[in-house]
């Protein structure tokens, strides 16, 4: 006769608990969701003392200590620096964390029409706010390349906001500033592309990247 069958459970354990007191981390982009290759992770504890510091890999993971003590920086290229707190005693052995890329904003302009100058990115400031320059503050400057490209990165919205609004970008020839857009708004991790209206590629166009 057959043998009795037997019953059988599989347990899957989609939150497994913490190996030998450390957390993996896996770093992505917001917004397109890419691992983050080459971030800088530290890990400080004062009680007791412990440092360590670590790079993720091509699949932006890092395995880092964990403990009730322990806080963390994360810095990364062309992302804005992050500072986590202590994991709770029974988190997940796996962290998804998120890292918000720097905002910029970039283009080309006609050297040979206007010469090596510069490019203001500046924002409209409200009017109880100190005024600069026109009531305006610089948030980024760029000098003109001999390509007559430029960029102004590592943009980052106020504390509470995920977007900068306001913006005009201006150009600086020769001590004269002329607009060449205005009423420009960023979210975080914008990446946004203006043409000059000097360049026979037609009128301004932004394109959101």
């Amino acid at each position: 006769a057959p043998p009795a069958e037997e019953e059988r459970t599989l347990t899957v354990h989609l939150n497994p608990p913490k190996i030998d007191g450390a957390i993996l981390l896996r770093l992505v982009s917001l917004g397109d969701g890419a691992p983050i290759a080459g971030a800088q992770v530290i890990a400080v504890s004062d009680d007791p003392p412990d440092f360590a510091q670590l790079t993720s890999d091509s699949t932006g993971r890092a395995r880092v200590p964990s403990g009730p003590n322990f806080s963390y920086v994360i810095t990364a290229p062309n992302h804005t620096a992050l500072e986590l707190p202590a994991f709770p005693l029974n988190a997940p052995a796996f962290q998804n964390v998120e890292m918000v890329p720097f905002t910029r904003v970039f283009g080309r302009i006609d050297a040979s029409r206007h010469g090596q100058g510069s490019v203001d990115l500046v924002q409209s400031m409200p009017g109880d706010a100190p005024v600069h320059t026109r009531g305006q503050r610089v948030l980024g400057s760029s000098d003109i390349q001999l390509d007559g490209t430029w960029e102004i990165g590592g943009l980052v919205p106020e504390s509470g906001s995920d977007r900068i609004s306001g913006l005009e970008v201006q150009l600086i020839v020769g001590g004269t500033r002329r607009s060449i857009v205005e009423g420009l708004s960023l979210q975080a991790g914008d990446s946004v592309e203006i043409f000059d209206r000097a360049i026979p590629q037609g009128s301004i166009t932004v394109e959101f990247l």
